[in-house]
């Protein structure tokens, strides 16, 4: 009877040392094998939503234009350097888009931080420098195919180095939004 009840005992004394070592290291190979895939999804989610913020600033540019009596904004690009006494990209249009839709995921260099937003808008195309017009800017802006020039993009290449493809995105003037 004795010996019934040490069996009993041991089997009740869980898992060896050996199993969990085992389990611990399959845990571990799939884990291995999961976490590029979980950093390449993260990757792409970002890079997903930093297109959805350009396609919104084009809306709030349209909106803002459309406000504004067919004029284009009156901005600068990067206020941190202080080029000019214009106002930046994110202080005409954060009424339009929110304060959100300004800022890249991936923009960890703090351009959102120093200028209010992480985005560049191709002021000679789609912006003013003066209150006066300019017939050489307004002719090219006529001649210019909006599907061919982007209209705002990521100050930096936040996607990626230059050369793999995918360095920066952009929304162009039909509202398309790309990869540079």
């Amino acid at each position: 009877m004795k010996k019934h009840n040490a069996e009993t005992r041991r089997s009740r004394a869980g898992v060896t040392l050996t199993e969990l070592l085992v389990v611990l290291g399959i845990a571990g190979i799939v884990m291995g094998l999961i976490a590029p895939v979980i950093l390449r999804v993260r990757k792409t989610a970002r890079d997903t939503h930093c297109k959805s913020n350009l396609r919104q600033l084009y809306n709030g540019y349209k909106i803002y234009v459309s406000d504004n009596a067919g004029k284009p904004p009156m901005v600068q690009n990067r206020p941190s350097l202080g080029l000019s006494k214009l106002p930046g990209v994110a202080d005409i249009l954060k009424p339009y888009v929110g304060e959100k839709v300004l800022r890249c995921p991936l923009d960890h260099m703090e351009f959102y931080v120093t200028d209010g937003t992480s985005y560049e808008l191709n002021v000679m195309i789609y912006g003013r420098m003066t209150e006066e017009p300019n017939s050489m800017i307004a002719a090219i802006r006529r001649a210019t195919d909006p599907a061919a020039v982007p209209m705002f993009y990521d100050y930096e290449p936040f996607h990626g180095p230059k050369d793999s493809g995918h360095g920066k995105n952009a929304v162009y003037g039909d509202g398309h939004v790309e990869s540079l």
